[in-house]
């Protein structure tokens, strides 16, 4: 196992914010820094190859990066909130080679690559869709999936957030959502193959104030942080219990939990909780909250076998009053 990156690392290997991360086929990783606004290079041994990309409007600048992925073995496509940049990567010096500006698509809020199409995450669009195919020329070919339906505008976008993975074998658009114990797969046609239901998942409590929405961080709450594909036709999902926010607003995780999905199926094996840090004081166990009127999660398959490891860092969040942008 190779690792990259710890607080008395190399400047090249402390980040402000890993948005993404990405693999090419010869084992190399790459690392969207959202906040630096750039992509490091790594080998398969954790060695830093090298950089690109800084905040602007330039050809080798981006603003707002959200995600990469390989569209090709050396080419990198990466996804803004305002277009998708197309950088070669082959040779000593990575170069742009086609920029797509949002019009046709959405904004992209996520985004993974299937075959030679790329697959946009998006609030939630006019007809309710939040995941859009778009070819290599920009344009948008369908569009499909539903964002959260109840509450006002801003409650919908709120809770229809989250990640999308892309799996190739076989091919399927995996969806899941930040606040709810939902995921779900689509074939590349936009049919529905699949969903299943988080177990354990407590949701956190959004409020629907007429013309806006608050979350409420008084209480312990789950969140699905992020969708990775992997070999073999499996998709890992990790979810971080919260613990209520102290007196500065800031909020811990507790511990993090993992989900296995076998794509083809859609079943899923987790792993115990992985515990970070915890606090006798709170209850962790409180019962379970609804979220804006969501049936409770529910086991829909049986447990699998498993592998968990330790994790020793206790990573903290921020906790924005008011709606993130």
């Amino acid at each position: 196992m190779t690792t990259i990156g710890a607080a008395d690392s190399p400047a090249a290997e402390v980040f402000e914010y890993i948005a993404d991360v990405a693999l090419d086929a010869a084992g190399d990783l790459y690392v969207l820094d959202g906040f630096a606004h750039e992509v490091r290079q790594f080998g398969l041994d954790g060695t830093f190859r090298r950089r690109f990309g800084r905040k602007g409007d330039g050809p080798m600048e981006f603003r707002d990066p959200v995600a990469i992925d390989f569209l090709s073995s050396d080419v990198l496509v990466l996804a803004a909130r305002r277009y998708i940049k197309f950088f070669g990567v082959s040779g000593p010096e990575p170069t742009l080679r086609a920029t797509l500006p949002a019009g046709d698509f959405p904004p992209p809020r996520d985004m993974c690559v299937i075959g030679d199409v790329m697959v946009v995450r998006s609030h939630p669009t006019g007809d309710s869709h939040i995941v859009h195919v778009v070819g290599p020329d920009g344009v948008r070919r369908r569009s499909f999936g539903k964002g959260y339906e109840h509450g006002n505008p801003i409650v919908r976008q709120q809770v229809s957030k989250g990640p999308i993975a892309c799996a190739n074998d076989p091919a399927r658009v995996i969806v899941a959502f930040h606040n709810l114990p939902l995921v779900q797969a689509y074939d590349t046609a936009g049919t529905l193959v699949w969903e299943t239901h988080l177990p354990d998942f407590v949701p956190m409590q959004v409020i629907d104030t007429g013309n806006g929405a608050l979350e409420d961080y008084s209480r312990p709450a789950d969140r699905l942080l992020s969708l990775a594909s992997m070999p073999g036709g499996v998709v890992v999902a990790h979810v971080a219990r919260l613990a209520p926010a102290d007196e500065h607003g800031n909020q811990d995780f507790q511990y993090v939990r993992g989900y296995a999905f076998v794509v083809g199926r859609g079943r899923h094996r987790d792993s115990p909780a992985r515990r970070i840090r915890s606090n006798p004081r709170r209850d962790v166990d409180s019962p379970r909250r609804r979220l804006c009127g969501s049936d409770r999660a529910v086991r829909t398959d049986r447990d699998l076998s498993d592998h968990p490891r330790e994790v020793d860092k206790c990573p903290r969040r921020r906790v924005r009053r008011g709606l993130p942008p």
